[in-house]
């Protein structure tokens, strides 16, 4: 793997984990205001995963890819139901399609310690 392409496993897996954690994401909204939470979030993660790029595979394991792709389908379907406006980050936490994906990343984070 080059260094490159460690950097971005590292940023992918930071963001998964930072998606995973309500803590992580009112720590950082109450130092950065974003009018759309959502729609920065969901940049840090479809700008950065590009799953059928040829690195992807030095990056990751083919079961690894798939529970990546599977977090990203996800995350895109829940992501069209909040593109409706303004929200505070708890405004955000508490919709349900957001709590689908903090509790996704959660669940693709232990698929991903499993498939290691």
């Amino acid at each position: 793997m080059t260094e490159a392409e460690t950097n971005i496993r590292e940023s992918l897996l930071s963001t998964l984990l930072f998606l995973a954690s309500e803590t992580q994401q009112r720590e950082f909204a109450a130092k950065v205001f974003y009018a759309s939470y959502s729609d920065e979030f969901a940049s840090w993660w479809f700008d950065t995963f590009c799953p059928d790029e040829p690195s992807a595979l030095h990056m990751f394991s083919e079961v690894q890819l798939a529970t990546l792709r599977s977090f990203s389908a996800t995350f895109d379907r829940n992501l069209a139901e909040l593109r409706d406006g303004e929200r505070t980050i708890e405004q955000l936490l508490q919709e349900p399609r957001w709590q689908s994906i903090v509790t996704s990343s959660r669940t693709t984070l232990a698929q991903l310690v499993g498939a290691i």
